[in-house]
Protein backbone atom coordinates (compact mmCIF):
# COMPACT_ATOMS: atom_id res chain seq x y z
CA UNK A 1 0.00 0.00 0.00
CA UNK A 2 2.82 2.42 0.91
CA UNK A 3 4.62 1.64 -2.36
CA UNK A 4 1.49 2.48 -4.34
CA UNK A 5 1.06 5.80 -2.55
CA UNK A 6 4.72 6.73 -3.03
CA UNK A 7 4.70 5.75 -6.71
CA UNK A 8 1.46 7.70 -7.21
CA UNK A 9 3.00 10.80 -5.62
CA UNK A 10 6.08 10.47 -7.82
CA UNK A 11 3.96 10.22 -10.97
CA UNK A 12 1.86 13.23 -9.95
CA UNK A 13 4.94 15.33 -9.17
CA UNK A 14 6.59 14.45 -12.51
CA UNK A 15 3.39 15.28 -14.40
CA UNK A 16 2.96 18.57 -12.54
CA UNK A 17 6.57 19.54 -13.21
CA UNK A 18 6.17 18.77 -16.91
CA UNK A 19 3.00 20.84 -17.17
CA UNK A 20 4.57 23.78 -15.36
CA UNK A 21 7.66 23.64 -17.59
CA UNK A 22 5.51 24.18 -20.67
CA UNK A 23 4.23 27.50 -19.36
CA UNK A 24 1.15 29.37 -20.50
CA UNK A 25 0.36 29.67 -24.18
CA UNK A 26 2.18 32.47 -25.90
CA UNK A 27 5.29 32.19 -23.77
CA UNK A 28 8.43 30.99 -25.38
CA UNK A 29 9.08 27.42 -24.25
CA UNK A 30 12.15 25.28 -24.58
CA UNK A 31 12.81 24.32 -28.18
CA UNK A 32 10.60 27.02 -29.64
CA UNK A 33 12.44 29.12 -32.21
CA UNK A 34 12.43 32.91 -32.18
CA UNK A 35 10.11 34.72 -34.55
CA UNK A 36 12.96 35.65 -36.90
CA UNK A 37 13.60 31.98 -37.76
CA UNK A 38 9.91 31.38 -38.38
CA UNK A 39 9.80 34.37 -40.72
CA UNK A 40 12.91 33.21 -42.59
CA UNK A 41 11.19 29.89 -43.29
CA UNK A 42 8.29 31.76 -44.89
CA UNK A 43 10.60 33.57 -47.32
CA UNK A 44 11.55 31.98 -50.62
CA UNK A 45 15.26 31.55 -49.89
CA UNK A 46 17.65 30.28 -52.52
CA UNK A 47 19.89 27.31 -51.82
CA UNK A 48 22.89 29.65 -51.61
CA UNK A 49 21.12 31.78 -49.00
CA UNK A 50 20.15 28.71 -47.00
CA UNK A 51 23.76 27.51 -47.10
CA UNK A 52 25.04 30.91 -46.00
CA UNK A 53 22.58 31.04 -43.09
CA UNK A 54 23.52 27.50 -42.07
CA UNK A 55 27.22 28.41 -42.09
CA UNK A 56 26.50 31.50 -40.01
CA UNK A 57 24.60 29.42 -37.42
CA UNK A 58 27.44 26.90 -37.29
CA UNK A 59 30.04 29.67 -36.83
CA UNK A 60 27.97 31.19 -34.03
CA UNK A 61 27.66 27.79 -32.37
CA UNK A 62 31.45 27.34 -32.49
CA UNK A 63 31.94 30.86 -31.10
CA UNK A 64 29.61 30.14 -28.16
CA UNK A 65 31.44 26.87 -27.48
CA UNK A 66 34.81 28.66 -27.48
CA UNK A 67 33.47 31.34 -25.14
CA UNK A 68 32.19 28.69 -22.71
CA UNK A 69 35.58 26.99 -22.69
CA UNK A 70 37.31 30.34 -22.15
CA UNK A 71 35.08 31.11 -19.17
CA UNK A 72 35.88 27.72 -17.66
CA UNK A 73 39.62 28.33 -17.88
CA UNK A 74 39.51 31.96 -16.70
CA UNK A 75 38.11 31.03 -13.33
CA UNK A 76 36.69 34.51 -12.65
CA UNK A 77 34.46 34.40 -9.61
CA UNK A 78 32.43 36.82 -7.55
CA UNK A 79 35.38 37.03 -5.16
CA UNK A 80 37.02 39.72 -7.28
CA UNK A 81 34.30 42.17 -6.23
CA UNK A 82 34.95 41.76 -2.50
CA UNK A 83 37.73 43.21 -0.39
CA UNK A 84 38.37 44.18 3.22
CA UNK A 85 36.49 47.42 2.51
CA UNK A 86 33.38 45.52 1.37
CA UNK A 87 31.61 44.94 -1.93
CA UNK A 88 32.88 46.96 -4.89
CA UNK A 89 29.61 47.99 -6.53
CA UNK A 90 31.11 50.19 -9.23
CA UNK A 91 33.35 47.44 -10.59
CA UNK A 92 30.51 44.93 -10.48
CA UNK A 93 28.12 47.28 -12.31
CA UNK A 94 30.80 48.17 -14.89
CA UNK A 95 31.56 44.49 -15.58
CA UNK A 96 27.89 43.50 -15.73
CA UNK A 97 27.11 46.41 -18.05
CA UNK A 98 30.03 45.49 -20.31
CA UNK A 99 28.86 41.86 -20.51
CA UNK A 100 25.30 42.94 -21.28
CA UNK A 101 26.44 45.44 -23.93
CA UNK A 102 28.67 42.80 -25.54
CA UNK A 103 25.74 40.37 -25.71
CA UNK A 104 23.50 43.01 -27.28
CA UNK A 105 26.16 43.94 -29.84
CA UNK A 106 26.67 40.31 -30.84
CA UNK A 107 22.94 39.78 -31.24
CA UNK A 108 22.64 42.99 -33.25
CA UNK A 109 25.51 41.90 -35.53
CA UNK A 110 23.90 38.49 -36.07
CA UNK A 111 20.54 40.00 -36.99
CA UNK A 112 22.23 42.43 -39.37
CA UNK A 113 24.19 39.63 -41.06
CA UNK A 114 21.01 37.60 -41.58
CA UNK A 115 19.21 40.64 -42.97
CA UNK A 116 22.09 41.36 -45.38
CA UNK A 117 21.82 37.84 -46.84
CA UNK A 118 18.34 38.65 -48.17
CA UNK A 119 17.68 40.33 -51.51
CA UNK A 120 15.56 43.50 -51.79
CA UNK A 121 12.17 41.82 -52.22
CA UNK A 122 12.91 39.37 -49.41
CA UNK A 123 13.94 42.26 -47.17
CA UNK A 124 10.60 43.98 -47.78
CA UNK A 125 8.69 40.77 -47.05
CA UNK A 126 10.87 40.11 -44.00
CA UNK A 127 10.10 43.54 -42.54
CA UNK A 128 6.39 43.09 -43.21
CA UNK A 129 6.29 39.65 -41.54
CA UNK A 130 8.35 40.76 -38.54
CA UNK A 131 5.97 43.66 -37.89
CA UNK A 132 2.90 41.40 -37.82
Amino acid sequence: MKKQIISGLVIISVAATSIMAMGPKGDRCFGEKPKMFKVLKQLDLTDAQKTTLKEMRQAKKEERKAMREERKTQGITMGIYFSDAGFNRTTFVADATMKFQTRINKKMDSIEKVYNVLDDTQKQEFVKLMQE
